[in-house]
């Protein structure tokens, strides 16, 4: 039987407003706060199994309370029910058991909504784990990566969570952080010595975590990489959001001019939950797919205001 692992319990400090921040009354799991309820960083993955699906056109899973915390649904491990789960532009609840149901689209990444109570995991450089990208042939030839080709649909992608108490705290901290857009390894540098390494000094934002709000880089994405080690000595998740030069400007449309960055942090609009407020993060930047001109337009797309 998998046994959750003790930690001391931890209460965030006073409230704060936060960008992009809707406060709106949270519909989906219940709080799960526990006196013993785990309070550190969880460091995990999301489990995907690539075995064959029983219909390629939808994509199934479960969302679970990763008790013993090695990201994999253990037979004695249980689903977490009314979790929001998206394919970018439907969303769905998941049932009792933790299941969820969604349409395969052939460019998507698949994310879950962590609702208060819960705290899903980070990798090593403590960015939040919490979504899948599907994109059977990959993307086109990008400078900068993109996506590799994920093949066919997989027989499940299942998310893990486990219980907190510091996200289920009405009071939090939240640290938001715009523009570190630095341009080479010695800006980045710079933003390592200045705020974030003030923001490393504290530890009462651990709930709720850092939300960088794009334009993280500055149109040089083989400097994602040196932004994660920049932050990651955060005391809580970090989160990001796109900005203009956070862009694959050599992608031929829009909808590809985001691989890179869905390859390095996760889906371009998604949302989550932190005590009593629910958080809606947008990806404003049309892209002209225009290599020569990197023109763009400030709005947003049919299929997120079809999601929202």
């Amino acid at each position: 039987m998998s046994e959750r692992r003790f930690r001391p319990n931890v209460v965030t400090g006073l409230s704060a407003c936060a960008a992009l921040a809707l406060m709106v009354p949270l519909v989906g799991a219940s709080s799960a706060a526990a006196a013993d309820a785990p309070a550190e960083l969880y460091e995990g993955h999301v489990q995907v199994d690539r075995g064959q699906a029983d219909d390629p056109e939808t994509l199934k899973g479960q969302v679970f309370d990763d008790v013993n915390e090695n990201s994999k649904l253990d037979g004695d491990e249980t689903g977490i029910a009314d979790v929001a789960v998206t394919n970018g532009v439907d969303v769905v609840q998941t049932d009792g058991k933790g299941s969820y149901e969604l349409p395969v689209r052939d460019n998507m990444t698949v994310s879950i909504t962590q609702p208060s109570g819960w705290q899903v995991p980070v990798d090593s450089d403590n960015f939040a784990q919490f979504s899948y990208n599907h994109l059977p042939k990959g993307s086109p030839q990008l400078k900068f990566g993109g996506i590799k080709p994920t093949g066919d649909t997989p027989k499940a992608v299942n998310f893990p969570m486990i219980e907190s108490s510091a996200t289920a705290s009405a009071k939090q901290d939240c640290a938001i952080a715009s523009d570190t857009q630095a341009y080479d390894k010695t800006e980045m540098g710079y933003a390592r010595d200045g705020a974030v390494g003030d923001l490393a000094d504290r530890n009462d934002y651990n709930g709720c975590g850092v939300l960088l709000l794009g334009d993280n880089v500055g149109d040089d994405l083989s400097l994602n990489d040196e932004l994660r080690d920049v932050y990651s000595q955060m005391n809580g998740p970090v989160r990001a959001a796109p900005g203009n030069h956070d862009q694959d400007y050599d992608s031929p449309d829009d909808a590809h001019a985001l691989d890179t960055f869905r390859d390095d942090f996760g889906p371009g609009h998604f949302s989550y939950d932190v005590g009593k407020t629910h958080f809606v993060v947008l990806d404003s930047i049309e892209y002209s797919g225009t290599a020569s001109t990197q023109k763009y337009k400030e709005k947003l797309g049919e299929e997120q205001r079809e999601w929202l």
